[in-house]
């Protein structure tokens, strides 16, 4: 359990980085036609359309002057056998997690001390506190730091069954790692 609530968190930070450029108003927009080839030359040689086919331009081929790009055939890479997967030794322990030294470890308690409950030996508790503090390191708005760790709670408290609201949870996240985990 351990190992999917690593999981997890990692899926949401990860959720986290790519909705963080999300709401900027610096998005391109592109208007309908503005990705379509320019028209080819008026001439249409033979070599554009393969002998024996009864391919006609139609939709939006036919507007554009019949300029789409010829038929081929797949590449090596896309017609190789798939690939044959190691079976894993019987001894094989998984991935090793990073044993948590003092500091990780008194945060955690300060967490449980406050109420929130952590899964596994809180190695995703850790993880959503480097977020924090690297985030405040970074002069990210506080807001979207609150969003984030909102986020990253709300799975942690998922994994947990905890009745704590992430709201709720996030707070003393912040809180506790701005306190004594981030200095």
């Amino acid at each position: 359990m351990t190992l999917r609530a690593v999981s997890l968190t990692a899926l949401a930070v990860a959720a986290v980085g790519v909705f963080a450029g999300c709401g900027d108003d610096s998005t391109a927009t592109s208007t309908p036609g503005s990705l379509t080839p320019a028209p080819a030359a008026a001439s249409t040689s033979s070599a554009a359309v393969p002998n024996g086919s009864d391919a006609v331009p139609t939709g939006s081929d036919a507007a554009d002057g019949g300029g789409s790009a010829p038929v081929t055939s797949p590449g090596p890479a896309a017609t190789a056998p798939p690939e044959t997967p190691q079976a894993q030794p019987s001894d094989f322990p998984g991935p090793d997690a990073e044993p948590m030294g003092e500091r990780e470890k008194q945060f955690v308690e300060d967490l449980k001390d406050e109420g929130v409950e952590v899964s596994g030996a809180g190695e995703s508790a850790v993880v959503i506190a480097n977020y924090i503090c690297a985030a405040t390191q970074a002069n990210e708005p506080e807001a979207t730091i609150v969003v984030n760790v909102n986020a990253m709670t709300g799975v942690e408290q998922s994994i947990t069954g905890s009745s704590m609201s992430p709201e709720q949870a996030g707070q003393i996240y912040i809180d506790v790692a701005k306190s004594s985990y981030c200095s």
